[in-house]
């Protein structure tokens, strides 16, 4: 199914691709194929948006324990707080909550410190400004691009916040996130790995994980 058929609430400055479907898709899967059946999934939707990803990736597991969704924009959290309602029931969406912050804030919040997710998908802003032009709508740009952040800060806060039994899913284009994964895993090499899981058209699906002992 399409995201034009599941009728997502969705802003008009910036539309959601099937990416995000395909991403939902391939995270449900790996956690069936890699976690006990009955395993606890507190699951991170980094760079969240209006949800589209996590919502649809809880959707397709039975035991979601918790999942959190992270965005920058704070005017996505009304668009979220509609998709929960209309896609989940009381039940999960009880499970879930959406913080508005950015990497550095979430990171250094003693609230948040010690949480640990077995689970983080996201389809990031990956473009850089250095190869692709900036649009007039600075929160569209804010979708395609990192602007207090880079894309090295992404990298390193999964690497934080990720269990160690964990997997992390995102998307990416090689051309633009290649040398940011090179340079993290040059420092990281020996604990953690990411890997190009799977292709679609011009993006890729990078899978991270902790590496065993």
């Amino acid at each position: 199914m399409s995201l034009k058929h599941l009728k997502y609430c969705q802003p008009e400055f910036y539309k959601f691709s099937e990416d995000s479907l395909f991403l939902a898709n391939e995270s449900s899967k790996l956690i069936k194929d890699n976690f006990p059946k009955n395993y606890p999934i507190r699951g991170l939707d980094l760079c969240s948006g209006c949800g589209v990803v996590g919502i649809e990736t809880m959707r397709q597991l039975e035991n979601v324990f918790l999942f959190h969704f992270l965005e920058l924009q704070g005017l996505f959290q009304g668009f979220f707080h509609k998709n929960t309602v209309f896609f989940l029931n009381q039940d999960e969406r009880n499970k879930v909550k959406f913080y508005n912050s950015d990497f550095d804030s979430f990171s250094s919040s003693k609230l948040y410190s010690n949480i640990k997710y077995n689970l983080i998908v996201s389809n990031p802003p990956y473009f850089k400004k250095e190869k692709n032009r900036e649009g007039a709508d600075k929160r569209r740009n804010l979708c395609r691009f990192f602007s207090d952040s880079d894309f090295t800060k992404f990298l390193q806060f999964i690497f934080a916040f990720l269990d160690k039994k964990g997997i992390a899913l995102f998307l990416g284009r090689d051309s633009e996130i290649e040398y940011d994964i090179k340079t993290f895993l040059e420092k990281k090499s020996k604990d953690f790995e990411i890997i190009k899981y799977k292709s679609v058209g011009l993006t890729s699906l990078f899978m991270g994980r902790f590496l065993d002992k």
